[in-house]
């Protein structure tokens, strides 16, 4: 039983989607431009799961800070205190802390890059700050999130910017950018559901502080222009091949647009459990789309 738990603490989907976004990124995306080497090897798996360890560790804290706000928002699904000790879930965030950071420290001294080892730091500092006080600043918090998750991309890039051309780089950067709007606008949606007890606990989300429906409509907005962005980005670039316009409009505009119309709708707690999810299978069809390209 504790075993489910934890691996439902550490949050296993999300860790095995970010996983599957790098797998995508090194051994795809890379390789199809100029690198003779697919980034398969030794420093891929300790960048990886370094960062899938510094995940793991963000969620853990936060659900310790969480506690109070889960008992409400979460009601009988809250795992620390619940299934899991408070005191066994601070050793599980140190030892996942530790473990991050010491694979962190292992790849950047493999390729010679001592430096590299403030990207860890800063990553597992980043969690830490926003579970324990960025949480509750409006959009900060969101963005520090969102920001956190397109970076699990964009670290591949950086370790591999030696052997990687400006036109690699871009399409990557492009790739990070679209998760950080999906994972920013899905973290707002999240704090749209959560209303009631980050009421109960004076939190100064952005849907506290100027309600749900102006938030609603920021997010539509928000998704609108989104949405254009994307139609003009597979329709205006001449580099694009027409397998990869044919999926962009299928996968991603058509679940986007659904989504704006769903949103338009949403009233209830149980329809924006439902964006959300919908949002986090709109940025795995995105980042699918590196098979087309």
């Amino acid at each position: 039983m504790k075993i489910l738990a934890f691996f439902q603490l550490i949050r296993w989907k999300n860790l095995l989607i970010i996983f599957l976004m790098q797998l995508l990124v090194s051994g795809i995306l890379l390789p199809k431009f100029e690198l003779t080497d697919p980034f398969l090897h030794l420093n891929f798996w300790l960048i990886s799961m370094s960062t899938i360890c510094i995940a793991a560790s963000g969620y853990i804290i936060n659900d310790i800070y969480d506690i109070p706000i889960d008992l409400i928002n979460k009601k009988g699904k809250t795992i620390v205190s619940k299934i899991i000790s408070k005191k066994t879930a601070k050793f599980l965030y140190i030892l996942t802390t530790i473990v991050g950071l010491l694979l962190g420290i292992f790849a950047s001294i493999n390729i010679n890059k001592p430096p590299f080892i403030l990207i860890f730091i800063l990553l597992s500092f980043l969690l830490f700050l926003y579970s324990y006080t960025f949480k509750s600043t409006p959009l900060l918090g969101n963005i520090i999130i969102a920001f956190l998750v397109s970076s699990s991309l964009l670290i591949i890039g950086i370790f591999e910017l030696a052997n990687i051309s400006y036109h690699s780089l871009t399409i990557l950067f492009t790739y990070s950018l679209f998760a950080f709007i999906t994972n920013l606008l899905r973290e707002i949606i999240k704090d749209i559901e959560d209303i009631e007890g980050d009421i109960c606990l004076d939190l100064k989300t952005l849907p506290i502080l100027i309600g749900r429906q102006r938030t609603n409509n920021i997010v539509l907005i928000v998704c609108i222009a989104f949405t254009i962005a994307i139609v003009m980005v597979l329709f205006k670039v001449n580099e694009l091949e027409i397998l990869t316009r044919i999926y962009g409009s299928l996968f991603i505009v058509l679940p986007t647009v659904y989504f704006i119309s769903k949103l338009y709708t949403s009233k209830t707690k149980k329809d924006y459990t439902k964006l959300s999810s919908l949002l986090k299978i709109i940025m795995l069809l995105g980042i699918g789309s590196i098979f087309t390209l």
